[in-house]
């Protein structure tokens, strides 16, 4: 009996250090050992590792986004920095464009002011004309002929103020200019309408037909042709192809008391009214040309008739003078073309030209 007890006995101490043994590992397992106060120490529970962990990781969490606050505070204030310096510069920019004077609407919408007008030149064959600047706009050229801008767009081929003509013959038109020469010896001339084409009771088309008409002599006398010689042109509606007097009509010789076999001489023929001019050659050389009276002449002063009308000649135009006093005499001066033939000669009266029938 005291065997069994006594194997009994040491079962329950082995098994009571067991125990002890396994509630040691187990105390080290659950948790650290904090000292106390006094040096003790004393287990630490799981809850209280846990808090200690979670107050680590927060502790570095802190540090991170300390760390993370600063970075972002410097690049915060480095692009505080670089805002300041753009800052400037937009405010400098800005004070600029306050500086600068902004387009209005009115200024960007307004219409560009048209450049101011100038005279132009209008040909018609070899006869060039100036137009002036006050007639931009306000014309229209039609073949030969300028028209009334507004009277020729209110009724097609109405407004006509004048016409430029080329001719080999001598004027016989109302409201005629010589402008001037071309180089086939023709004559350039400049023919002003002599009536109304539109409709005159529309005052706007008249006020503006009569403003350009007034200026039309002007422009005929900027008239240019290539063998005027620097001549001006000249208005030649008092010429005639009439002579109320008959003066000018006979034979006229150059020289007449030279003694010379042939003297240059003209035949003026009233009746034909034409000149024909003969030189020193046999009389079947002669040139023909053509003759108007001046129909304004002044009436004989002691024989002397002035500006008694135009020679038209080969290629050139003459005034001519007749002084009716014995010795009867005609003169010549060129007024327009070269005057080669005839200008400053003088011719003495031979005959009537009746007695001359069978020279032509």
């Amino acid at each position: 009996m005291i065997g069994v007890d006594t194997m009994h006995t040491d079962k329950i101490k082995a098994l009571s250090l067991l125990t002890a043994v396994i509630m040691s590992v187990t105390a080290a397992g659950c948790g650290a050992v904090e000292k106390g106060d006094a040096g003790n120490e004393k287990p630490v529970t799981e809850a209280e590792t846990t808090a200690a962990s979670t107050a680590e990781e927060k502790s570095e969490a802190d540090v991170t986004t300390t760390t993370v606050r600063e970075d972002e505070s410097s690049k915060s204030e480095e692009t505080d920095t670089a805002s300041e310096k753009s800052g400037g510069s937009s405010a400098a920019s800005s004070a600029a464009e306050t500086e600068k004077p902004k387009e209005t609407t009115e200024a960007t919408t307004a219409k560009k002011e048209e450049p101011a007008a100038t005279e132009s030149k209008w040909t018609v064959g070899e006869c060039t004309l100036t137009i002036p600047a006050g007639w931009s706009g306000r014309y229209v050229t039609d073949g030969n002929s300028i028209y009334c801008k507004k009277c020729y767009d209110a009724e097609n081929g109405s407004g006509m103020i004048f016409s430029v003509i080329e001719s080999s013959d001598a004027p016989n038109y109302p409201n005629a200019f010589l402008l001037g020469i071309g180089s086939s010896g023709n004559y350039y001339y400049g023919i002003k309408a002599t009536g109304a084409t539109f409709d005159v009771s529309d005052s706007a088309l008249l006020e503006e037909y009569n403003s350009l008409s007034a200026e039309t002599d002007s422009i005929m006398y900027t008239a240019y042709t290539p063998r005027a010689n620097g001549h001006t042109p000249f208005d030649v509606s008092n010429y005639s192809a009439y002579d109320p007097e008959g003066e000018a009509s006979g034979l006229w010789i150059n020289d007449p008391y030279s003694g010379a076999q042939v003297s240059p001489s003209i035949i003026i023929d009233n009746d034909r009214d034409q000149v024909y001019y003969y030189g020193y050659a046999a009389l079947d050389d002669h040139i023909i040309g053509d003759v108007v009276w001046n129909t304004a002449a002044e009436p004989a002063i002691q024989g002397n008739l002035i500006d008694r009308g135009l020679l038209f000649i080969n290629g050139s135009v003459y005034t001519f003078d007749i002084y009716s006093s014995a010795p009867r005499g005609i003169s010549f001066s060129c007024v327009m073309g070269s005057g080669s033939d005839l200008d400053g000669k003088s011719f003495m009266f031979e005959k009537d030209y009746d007695a001359l029938y069978t020279i032509w």
